[in-house]
């Protein structure tokens, strides 16, 4: 039931296989020449997870990078989630944003979400780098670079997609 706040300049570095998971919106509120870092020093950081059901998350210069996926280390070692980087449930709007060096199965993935991605470039995956499952949203000026599988893999939903840079994908295939 909270709106957590990140402003210009703020960087949160995830260590010793540090996650965020949290069940209320985000608000990150960069700018361009002070854009909100989320990163992993020691490369082992596992991203940022947010379960917002019914809410709305606004991202707006993001430098979001070197993460893999969120695993239970504590028990036995499985992966909970795919992605270094989830939005699952309600609404959000991605603008001005960097996803890059994710080690994980997908890089950004939305999950039962509508969404407005404008000017998000996503680099160096492991795998796919944008995933929608069950979402509906709209992508424009966006650049998938280097991936490791999908430049963007939709199942269960809608993707209206333009004028956006495919370069050095892995995966071809249109189905």
């Amino acid at each position: 039931g909270h709106n957590v706040i990140l402003k210009g300049g703020e960087t949160i570095d995830l260590i010793n296989s540090g996650s965020i998971l949290s069940y209320s919106s985000f608000t990150i509120n960069g700018e361009k020449a002070e854009m909100v870092k989320i990163k992993s020093s020691d490369s082992s950081g596992q991203g940022l997870h947010i379960i917002q059901i019914n809410d709305s998350s606004k991202i707006n210069f993001l430098e979001f990078s070197n993460q893999f996926s969120l695993y239970d280390t504590l028990k036995y070692n499985n992966q909970i989630l795919p992605s270094a980087f989830t939005i699952y449930g309600g609404e959000v709007s991605i603008e001005n944003s960097v996803f890059s060096n994710l080690k994980s199965e997908d890089a950004v993935n939305l999950f039962r979400t509508n969404f407005y991605v404008n000017r998000m470039k996503i680099e160096n995956t492991f795998s796919d780098a944008f995933d929608a499952d069950f979402c509906n949203g709209f992508m424009k000026n966006c650049s998938f670079i280097n991936c490791g599988n999908d430049g963007v893999d939709i199942s269960g939903g809608n993707l209206e997609i333009s004028e956006s840079t495919f370069l050095n994908i892995k995966d071809l295939s249109l189905i």
